[in-house]
């Protein structure tokens, strides 16, 4: 995943960094812009797949990823000899793939140019990946155990009998720790303990969805303090789920952060300087 602050890729105004100018000299000096203009398409493009901070909170816009996807496959095939990556092409044009059967075919003259450029490599745009994730493992519960039937329907967002709140805090997303589109980067994981009935503990957390093009894809996202794991569902612009919660948990102030199974958080990423580079690159 390129870096955050596109460190090793491209500066913030967009000059070609190298990882080693020593061996890069000549084929720099040689190709000029010709190279230059196409490996900063291609170097931003993969940035803003990977890291553009959509927010409505910061008023940006969310990046239409058929888009992304098309032109890097265009400045890659640009770099045609150049790379050492034979596979850079065909694996962008199956991710456009999976892409287009999901949000359907791209219009205009960018449509035009990428289904020439697949036709050349063979690559069927209406199939989808022939690779697709995995189904996410069942949600757990905060004590490790299988879930019962009323947990499922608390972790899916059921409100529930209105209760009296006992505790309640907000920590900021963390945006190395989610995939992009997800959550708000600049958005607070929002949580409550409620006491139901006058005997229940229930632990309810929100968070702010990022704006998206199109349906949003399925992410097992969930929120974690310490051996709290709460299960979260996207409904509209909110990601929400409610579990049954332990006593101790009133004794604590915890922190709650995000999780996505199988991903391994990027540390120490700055929501407000992503906003300031993207609004520096554009779209």
């Amino acid at each position: 995943m390129p870096g955050p602050c596109c460190g090793g890729t491209s500066g913030p105004a967009g000059r070609a960094d190298v990882w080693d100018e020593a061996r890069a000299a000549g084929w720099l000096g040689v190709a000029g812009d010709e190279l230059l203009v196409p490996a900063r398409q291609a170097a931003l493009d993969a940035w803003r797949a990977a890291w553009w901070p959509a927010s409505r909170i910061a008023d940006l816009p969310p990046l239409d990823p058929r888009v992304l996807a098309a032109r890097r496959a265009l400045a890659l095939a640009a770099l045609d000899g150049v790379t050492d990556d034979d596979e850079a092409v065909p694996r962008v044009l199956r991710e456009l793939a999976g892409l287009t059967t999901r949000l359907g075919a791209l219009d205009g003259r960018l449509g035009e140019q990428v289904r020439e450029l697949a036709a050349d490599h063979g690559v069927d745009l209406e199939t989808p990946d022939p690779f697709p994730a995995e189904e996410p493992a069942a949600p757990r519960t905060q004590t490790g155990a299988a879930p019962r039937q009323e947990e499922y329907a608390l972790a899916a967002g059921a409100s529930g009998p209105a209760g009296t709140a006992l505790l309640e805090g907000a920590d900021p997303v963390d945006p190395g720790a989610v995939p992009q589109g997800v959550a708000d980067p600049l958005g607070d994981v929002t949580w409550r303990v409620d006491l139901v009935r006058g005997v229940d503990l229930t632990l309810a957390v929100t968070v702010p969805a990022a704006p998206v093009v199109g349906e949003p894809p399925h992410v097992p996202l969930r929120a974690v303090a310490g051996d709290v794991v709460v299960p979260l569902r996207r409904a509209g612009d909110a990601w929400s789920g409610t579990v049954p919660a332990p006593p101790e948990l009133l004794a604590a102030r915890p922190r709650y952060r995000l999780e996505v199974p199988g991903l391994t958080p990027v540390p120490d990423v700055d929501p407000h300087r992503l906003v300031e580079i993207a609004r520096e690159v554009g779209p």
